[in-house]
Protein backbone atom coordinates (compact mmCIF):
# COMPACT_ATOMS: atom_id res chain seq x y z
CA UNK A 1 0.00 0.00 0.00
CA UNK A 2 3.10 2.25 0.20
CA UNK A 3 3.66 1.08 -2.98
CA UNK A 4 0.53 2.47 -4.20
CA UNK A 5 0.39 5.72 -2.46
CA UNK A 6 3.75 6.50 -3.66
CA UNK A 7 2.67 5.83 -6.92
CA UNK A 8 -0.26 7.82 -7.20
CA UNK A 9 2.19 11.02 -5.61
CA UNK A 10 4.64 10.27 -8.69
CA UNK A 11 1.82 10.03 -10.96
CA UNK A 12 0.32 13.47 -9.54
CA UNK A 13 3.89 15.38 -10.05
CA UNK A 14 3.74 14.26 -13.51
CA UNK A 15 6.88 12.46 -12.80
CA UNK A 16 8.33 10.32 -16.14
CA UNK A 17 8.75 6.77 -14.77
CA UNK A 18 11.21 4.58 -16.86
CA UNK A 19 9.83 1.43 -15.62
CA UNK A 20 8.10 0.02 -12.95
CA UNK A 21 8.71 -3.12 -10.91
CA UNK A 22 5.87 -4.70 -9.08
CA UNK A 23 6.00 -7.95 -6.61
CA UNK A 24 4.19 -10.83 -9.33
CA UNK A 25 2.66 -12.26 -6.08
CA UNK A 26 0.62 -9.14 -5.37
CA UNK A 27 -0.17 -10.46 -1.78
CA UNK A 28 -1.82 -7.32 -1.07
CA UNK A 29 -3.69 -7.01 -4.57
CA UNK A 30 -2.55 -3.46 -5.52
CA UNK A 31 -0.59 -3.81 -8.24
CA UNK A 32 -3.24 -2.71 -10.29
CA UNK A 33 -4.03 0.40 -8.61
CA UNK A 34 -0.32 1.34 -8.85
CA UNK A 35 -0.05 0.50 -12.95
CA UNK A 36 -3.05 3.26 -12.82
CA UNK A 37 -1.47 5.73 -10.67
CA UNK A 38 2.17 5.46 -12.20
CA UNK A 39 0.27 6.25 -15.91
CA UNK A 40 3.33 3.58 -17.33
CA UNK A 41 2.38 1.50 -20.60
CA UNK A 42 2.60 -2.19 -20.26
CA UNK A 43 5.75 -2.48 -22.20
CA UNK A 44 7.33 -0.22 -19.14
CA UNK A 45 6.50 -2.90 -16.37
CA UNK A 46 8.39 -5.77 -14.97
CA UNK A 47 6.13 -7.99 -12.72
CA UNK A 48 8.39 -10.60 -10.66
CA UNK A 49 8.34 -14.06 -8.73
CA UNK A 50 10.97 -14.94 -6.77
CA UNK A 51 12.24 -17.71 -8.97
CA UNK A 52 12.67 -14.98 -12.03
CA UNK A 53 14.20 -12.43 -9.53
CA UNK A 54 17.81 -13.60 -10.88
CA UNK A 55 16.93 -11.92 -14.38
CA UNK A 56 15.86 -8.21 -13.03
CA UNK A 57 19.00 -7.01 -13.65
CA UNK A 58 19.10 -7.60 -17.59
CA UNK A 59 15.31 -6.51 -17.38
CA UNK A 60 16.09 -2.70 -15.39
CA UNK A 61 18.88 -2.56 -17.76
CA UNK A 62 17.09 -2.68 -20.37
CA UNK A 63 15.39 1.04 -19.57
CA UNK A 64 18.85 2.60 -18.17
CA UNK A 65 17.21 4.21 -14.65
CA UNK A 66 18.93 7.12 -13.28
CA UNK A 67 17.28 5.81 -9.37
CA UNK A 68 15.65 3.16 -8.10
CA UNK A 69 13.24 3.93 -5.50
CA UNK A 70 11.87 0.96 -3.45
CA UNK A 71 8.99 1.94 -1.59
CA UNK A 72 8.17 -1.47 0.31
CA UNK A 73 10.25 -3.98 -1.79
CA UNK A 74 9.59 -7.21 0.16
CA UNK A 75 13.04 -8.38 -1.21
CA UNK A 76 16.72 -8.15 -0.43
CA UNK A 77 18.40 -6.91 -4.15
CA UNK A 78 21.84 -8.54 -5.22
CA UNK A 79 24.55 -6.77 -6.73
CA UNK A 80 24.00 -6.69 -9.94
CA UNK A 81 20.47 -5.21 -9.41
CA UNK A 82 22.47 -2.49 -7.25
CA UNK A 83 24.68 -1.76 -10.10
CA UNK A 84 22.23 -1.42 -12.93
CA UNK A 85 21.08 2.38 -11.24
CA UNK A 86 23.68 5.23 -12.45
CA UNK A 87 21.94 7.25 -9.11
CA UNK A 88 21.62 4.20 -6.41
CA UNK A 89 18.53 2.73 -4.95
CA UNK A 90 16.54 4.30 -1.97
CA UNK A 91 14.67 2.22 0.36
CA UNK A 92 12.09 3.00 2.50
CA UNK A 93 12.36 1.60 6.39
CA UNK A 94 10.02 1.36 9.08
CA UNK A 95 12.62 1.96 11.98
CA UNK A 96 15.25 4.95 12.88
CA UNK A 97 17.99 3.32 11.68
CA UNK A 98 20.54 1.69 12.76
CA UNK A 99 18.06 0.93 15.40
CA UNK A 100 15.47 -1.83 13.94
CA UNK A 101 17.76 -3.38 11.00
CA UNK A 102 15.87 -6.20 9.05
CA UNK A 103 12.39 -7.62 9.76
CA UNK A 104 9.59 -6.53 12.61
CA UNK A 105 11.34 -3.10 13.53
CA UNK A 106 7.96 -1.71 15.33
CA UNK A 107 8.09 -4.88 17.55
CA UNK A 108 11.73 -4.35 18.62
CA UNK A 109 11.65 -1.08 18.91
CA UNK A 110 9.16 -1.68 21.66
CA UNK A 111 10.74 -4.83 23.23
CA UNK A 112 14.34 -3.34 23.01
CA UNK A 113 13.00 -0.01 24.31
CA UNK A 114 15.19 1.89 21.40
CA UNK A 115 13.85 5.07 19.09
CA UNK A 116 11.33 4.92 16.57
CA UNK A 117 10.74 6.40 13.61
CA UNK A 118 11.15 5.79 9.48
CA UNK A 119 14.39 5.88 7.04
CA UNK A 120 14.62 6.51 3.50
CA UNK A 121 18.24 5.33 2.77
CA UNK A 122 20.74 4.41 0.48
CA UNK A 123 20.75 0.74 -0.71
CA UNK A 124 24.16 -1.75 -0.23
CA UNK A 125 24.71 -4.90 -0.30
CA UNK A 126 24.09 -5.59 3.37
CA UNK A 127 20.94 -5.20 4.37
CA UNK A 128 19.32 -1.76 6.14
CA UNK A 129 22.94 -0.51 6.47
CA UNK A 130 23.52 1.84 3.51
CA UNK A 131 23.79 5.39 3.93
CA UNK A 132 20.73 7.22 5.38
CA UNK A 133 19.48 9.85 3.38
CA UNK A 134 16.44 11.12 5.32
CA UNK A 135 14.79 10.30 8.90
CA UNK A 136 12.13 11.14 10.87
CA UNK A 137 11.02 9.99 14.48
CA UNK A 138 7.91 8.81 15.67
CA UNK A 139 6.68 9.50 19.49
CA UNK A 140 6.25 5.83 20.90
CA UNK A 141 3.49 6.42 24.19
CA UNK A 142 1.68 4.03 25.89
CA UNK A 143 -0.53 3.11 23.87
CA UNK A 144 1.28 2.01 20.96
CA UNK A 145 1.76 -1.65 20.20
CA UNK A 146 3.41 -3.20 17.10
CA UNK A 147 0.59 -3.14 14.82
CA UNK A 148 -0.08 0.97 15.62
CA UNK A 149 3.76 1.38 15.58
CA UNK A 150 3.27 -0.43 11.92
CA UNK A 151 0.84 2.00 10.78
CA UNK A 152 2.21 5.50 11.60
CA UNK A 153 5.44 4.07 9.60
CA UNK A 154 3.63 3.63 6.82
CA UNK A 155 1.86 7.19 7.02
CA UNK A 156 5.20 9.03 7.96
CA UNK A 157 7.38 7.49 5.43
CA UNK A 158 4.73 8.58 2.50
CA UNK A 159 4.70 11.74 4.31
CA UNK A 160 8.79 11.86 4.10
CA UNK A 161 9.15 10.69 0.96
CA UNK A 162 6.07 13.38 -0.35
CA UNK A 163 8.36 16.34 1.77
CA UNK A 164 11.95 15.05 0.73
CA UNK A 165 11.07 14.36 -3.45
CA UNK A 166 12.28 17.48 -4.99
CA UNK A 167 15.76 16.88 -2.59
CA UNK A 168 16.25 13.40 -3.84
CA UNK A 169 15.12 15.25 -7.57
Amino acid sequence: KVGLRIAEFLGEQNEPLACLVLDGNDGQGVNAGIKQAAAVDETQIIETIPAERGQLAEQLSAFQPDLLVLAWWPYILKADVLAVPEIGSLNFHPSLLPHGRGKAPNFWALRNNTPFGVTIHWVNEEIDSGDIAFQRGIDVTWQDNAQTLYVKSLDTLVELFHEKWPAIL
